[in-house]
């Protein structure tokens, strides 16, 4: 299952609202839809997404042909799954 994009105001950044969202869908595809993996594209440089993704347990994605064939990676993106 993959995730499209997460945009949220300034004021509420930090108030776990993204994290519950994205808990929740994880949960739903694992018991729903039969899914095994989570996974998303982030900009390299959004360091406060990478980070918040890996305390909730994603890692950055080694650059595989398996990864690949999912979609065509930009560039300045990194590939993390869970």
């Amino acid at each position: 299952m993959s995730f499209g994009a997460f945009n949220s105001k300034p004021y509420t950044k930090g108030g776990g609202i993204a994290a519950t969202l994205i808990k929740a869908l994880c949960k739903h595809g694992q018991l729903n839809l039969n899914v095994n993996d989570c996974s998303l594209f982030v900009y390299k440089n959004n360091l406060a997404a990478v980070s918040a993704y890996k305390k909730l347990g994603f890692k950055v994605a080694a650059n595989t042909p398996e990864n690949q064939n999912l979609s065509p990676l930009p560039e300045n993106c990194v590939h993390i799954v869970k």
